[in-house]
């Protein structure tokens, strides 16, 4: 007699909690989780007691029509449950997606803007690059045999200052000073001396000339081997004028 009235309230029970699922399905995942174990739980208590009733003598049930009519009822609302899946299926987590980085915005070329761009920075470069570089002497490669540097004999005294600081080393000044030590070996009225700097060693090799017999002293940049016979003629030789060349005045400072 205990038994059916067990079922009904555990159907009852289950109803109840089943409405209060539904009421709650927007709940969070946690809410539902509760609901679903204990739906879950009366379930078995009264799937077990409907269990229990039919292993019941069958007098004793034939007597009672209710006990059918419950346990009927029990089973399809249980059948019902399982389809729609409201007691224990766990609502999933909503999916949440990482916001899209942003693209980077597509470059404007023009041949204006790059013509603006150009004019400031390009053209200086540009004209950097283009400087021809002075060439170098090597001293090792120079060939002291060649006509240019062939001893000569000067009258008019003064020396010949070379100088040797470390940019005109850079630029070709051991040679230079072993090409005049070459043409001068000729005569003993010019001295050809190492000496510092004399300034003006940006642009290349610098030597200065002085006469014994005045107090003039020229400074000349930028001289090379080959130039300096006819730089040491213009000033030391007896025939010609102690003037310079057209050509080695614009290199006379």
């Amino acid at each position: 007699m205990a038994a059916p009235h067990a079922m009904l309230r555990n159907v009852r029970t289950h109803r109840r909690v089943t409405a209060q699922a539904q009421h709650q399905a927007a709940a969070p995942g946690a809410a539902v989780s509760a609901l679903g174990k204990l739906a879950r739980r009366q379930a078995a208590d009264a799937v077990r007691a409907h269990r229990e009733l039919l292993k019941a003598p069958s007098n004793s049930v034939a007597c009672q029509p209710s006990a059918h009519e419950t346990a009927s009822s029990l089973l399809s609302e249980l059948k019902r449950l399982e389809v729609s899946g409201t007691c224990w299926a766990r609502s999933p987590a909503p999916r949440t997606q990482p916001p899209r980085p942003a693209l980077p915005e597509p470059h404007q070329h023009s041949a204006v803007n790059q013509g603006v761009a150009l004019t400031a920075t390009f053209v200086i470069t540009a004209g950097q690059a283009m400087q021809v570089p002075i060439p170098v002497c090597d001293p090792n490669d120079l060939d002291l045999e060649l006509p240019e540097y062939a001893p000569r004999s000067y009258e008019q005294e003064g020396r010949v200052l070379v100088c040797q600081g470390s940019k005109c080393r850079a630029k070709g000044a051991v040679g230079v000073l072993r090409a005049v030590s070459a043409i001068t070996s000729g005569s003993e009225a010019v001295d050809v001396l190492p000496c510092k700097c004399l300034g003006k060693c940006r642009e290349g090799a610098v030597l200065r000339v002085e006469h014994s017999a005045s107090a003039k002293r020229t400074v000349y940049t930028k001289v090379s081997p080959s130039s300096l016979g006819e730089l040491l003629d213009s000033h030391f030789a007896t025939q010609s004028a102690v003037q310079p060349s057209p050509a080695l005045l614009n290199e006379c400072l």
